[in-house]
């Protein structure tokens, strides 16, 4: 529901066989309160200038936010991932005209080297913690799928492979066909503020992703 798979030149059985990579809980809040009575949402600061592609990027350091958002995802994508070792919480703020090209956050499509390594992100969260008036969508563009953003809605990709077995999780390519090459439409009204988090497998606090 609130999934707009668009009129793109894409198959249903690719678009079919993408769908388990992709979740999307229309009010990630939930799992907060079903797991802490500390219901803060994700804040950054004031913005600083910051280019086409998002503003005023500050890491969120609440560490019990952060341990909601590494259950959900781990809930959603079956990964088990360690929350030692990650990379952290991220706020970017979205002006006017900002927005963010289309991109992987890990190995897809035709990158020469596209397979899973340890230490490599195998999956990214991104929460919506303001919504402009106008503008801003969330869209896969190789899947023709727009998917139009609300406080609270969070959208999960999962680009590590199917959850397999400890000792064979780092073979085959997670993403041959670039699924989820994403990108952020133009704020056209108002402010877009999202919390985004990328995971890394194979991280622990003696081997952080650095």
């Amino acid at each position: 529901e609130g999934v707009d798979y668009g009129s793109g030149s894409v198959t249903n059985s690719r678009v079919a066989s993408a769908r388990s990579m992709f979740f999307y809980p229309e009010d990630f809040r939930d799992d907060f309160r079903d797991n802490d009575d500390d219901n803060t949402l994700p804040t950054a600061s004031p913005a600083q200038d910051g280019g086409a592609n998002g503003r005023g990027d500050g890491f969120v350091s609440n560490v019990a936010v952060y341990k909601r958002v590494h259950y959900l995802v781990n809930r959603l994508t079956g990964y088990n991932m360690n929350i030692e070792g990650q990379e952290g919480l991220q706020v970017i703020r979205y002006l006017q005209g900002d927005h963010y090209k289309p991109h992987c956050d890990g190995p897809c499509g035709n990158d020469q080297n596209p397979t899973v390594k340890p230490g490599m992100r195998v999956a990214t969260a991104i929460m919506y913690c303001r919504a402009p008036e106008q503008g801003g969508d969330f869209i896969l563009p190789n899947l023709a799928m727009r998917i139009p953003i609300k406080p609270g809605r969070a959208v999960v990709m999962r680009y590590g492979g199917d959850p397999w077995p400890r000792s064979s999780f780092f073979e085959g390519v997670p993403d041959p066909n670039g699924a989820t090459v994403h990108a952020g439409c133009p704020v056209t009204k108002g402010e877009k503020w999202i919390a985004t988090a990328w995971f890394r497998q194979g991280v622990s606090a003696n081997r952080d992703w650095t």
